[in-house]
């Protein structure tokens, strides 16, 4: 029984606690987990980052339109160029504070005051106009005109082949046949040596008979 009563006890003060924690605190809570560079839509997240800057350049066809980054508990910090960029740097413009100091500038006005380093940053990206290919309206195709004749090309003469005189070697030059000559003879007949024959016996007759006639003297 009274292990009970101790159990309810304890829940009482629990209700009793939950009820006079200020409502707007979870509220709060929320939102600061909200602050943050956005990281949906044509936004690219980059995280974590250190030092006091980071460059960014937009991959091939896009531009950047606008820049946050985020250091510590502070608020993001929003930044639009117009016209959009590539590439973009962020760089750092607020203070820590140490010991609860709030700083206006390096060592003021604690000596601890100094520029606070990124935690992340978020780019926006847009389409850039200078890739985009405008839409080729289509241009009626034209007539197409006939080729001219060609000419036929000029039909190269033939070189004059050079002839080549090549002189025989005789000893090699086989030599032809000698012909026999023919020899002509004449076959005389008897009407060709009638006339002389007779000439000659009619010397001798008449000689003979001088012969005869100086002997009967």
């Amino acid at each position: 029984m009274k292990k009970l009563l101790a159990l309810v006890m304890i829940l009482f003060f629990v209700g009793v606690l939950f009820a006079s924690f200020p409502a707007n605190a979870v509220i709060e809570v929320k939102a600061l987990a909200q602050e943050t560079c956005p990281a949906t839509g044509d936004w690219v997240k980059v995280e974590p980052l250190s030092g006091l800057s980071y460059e960014y350049t937009a991959p091939e066809g896009k531009l950047i339109a606008e820049s946050c980054y985020k250091v510590g508990d502070h608020d993001p910090v929003f930044q639009t160029y117009d016209p959009a960029l590539s590439p973009v740097t962020v760089t750092s413009t607020l203070f820590n504070s140490p010991g609860g100091a709030i700083c206006t500038a390096p060592g003021v006005p604690h000596e601890g005051c100094a520029y606070q380093e990124l935690s992340h940053a978020s780019f926006r990206l847009i389409d850039d106009p200078g890739t985009e290919t405008p839409t080729e309206t289509e241009t009626p195709t034209e007539t197409e005109t006939p080729t001219e004749t060609e000419t036929p090309t000029e039909t190269e003469t033939p070189t004059e082949t050079e002839t080549v005189t090549t002189t025989p070697d005789p000893s090699t030059t086989p030599k032809p046949p000698t012909e026999t000559p023919i020899v002509e003879v004449e076959v005389n007949t008897g009407a060709s040596l009638l006339l002389p024959v007779l000439a000659l016996l009619g010397f001798l007759g008449l000689g003979g008979i001088q012969l005869i006639g100086r002997r009967k003297k």
